[in-house]
């Protein structure tokens, strides 16, 4: 897919911005808050649920006629390069993967959905996102943080026995909040939840029949470490 290696060549020259821009890092006790840093790199995994997916088309009489799954908890990796901006301000640029089974494939007809039995797949879903996060720093190496981001994703649903393997494209955004917790002057380990969706897909059927589009949804909790590079 063009558009994904483009994307990640604007990912690459975006991290070489991100840490030229960086400020110089502030001395002091890790006791005093997070880090301070410049120029950092986190990496981060857990768990990840999905919402259902559906396309759907309007018919008469029965009402919308669609397909759709619904994929199991799974996991997601990820990996950021950020820098400080401004005082409690931390830019990033983020890519990460979310890895689920989506064992119950369905028709639905009216509302109604009929499981297609003995009928599974796999669904991954990709982000590359640039985000932004406020910290709170309430001392003693505690810092709460809220923010998102927004930018490019992908999601491939592979099945050996339904329709086809089919991927798509779309606008993604996050939101999130999280805790970083100071372990030593260059390490922080970071909690943290994310609401995550990629925008407007078509990954069961395609475009020109007429199905509408749906957006792939996921709640992610994680545990990851932050590292001052500078």
């Amino acid at each position: 897919m063009a558009g994904r290696f483009t994307l990640c060549t604007v990912a690459a020259v975006s991290v070489t911005a991100l840490m030229a821009s960086g400020a110089p890092a502030r001395a002091g006790s890790y006791n005093d808050g997070p880090a301070p840093r410049s120029v950092y790199v986190s990496v981060f995994g857990g768990w990840s649920s999905p919402e259902e997916y559906e396309q759907t088309i309007p018919l008469p009489v029965l009402g919308n006629y669609g397909f759709g799954f619904d994929a199991d908890d799974g996991y997601m990796l990820g990996i950021a390069v950020g820098t400080t901006v401004m005082p409690n301000l931390r830019a990033e640029l983020e890519y990460s993967a979310g890895f689920h089974d989506a064992d119950q494939i369905f028709v639905s007809i009216g509302g109604l959905q009929v499981p297609i039995l003995g009928f599974s797949g796999d669904v991954t879903a990709e982000t590359i996102l640039v985000n932004l996060w406020y910290d709170f720093d309430l001392g003693g190496g505690i810092s709460p943080y809220i923010g998102g981001g927004i930018g490019w994703g992908s999601v491939e649903f592979d099945s050996a026995a339904v329709l086809t393997a089919s991927d798509d494209d779309g606008f993604a955004y996050q939101l999130g909040a999280g805790v970083r917790i100071a372990a030593t002057p260059s390490i922080d380990v970071d909690l943290g939840y994310r609401y995550k969706t990629v925008q407007d897909l078509h990954l069961l059927i395609g475009e020109s029949t007429g199905f509408g589009s749906d957006d792939y949804v996921s709640h992610n909790v994680f545990a990851g470490i932050s590292i001052k590079l500078d």
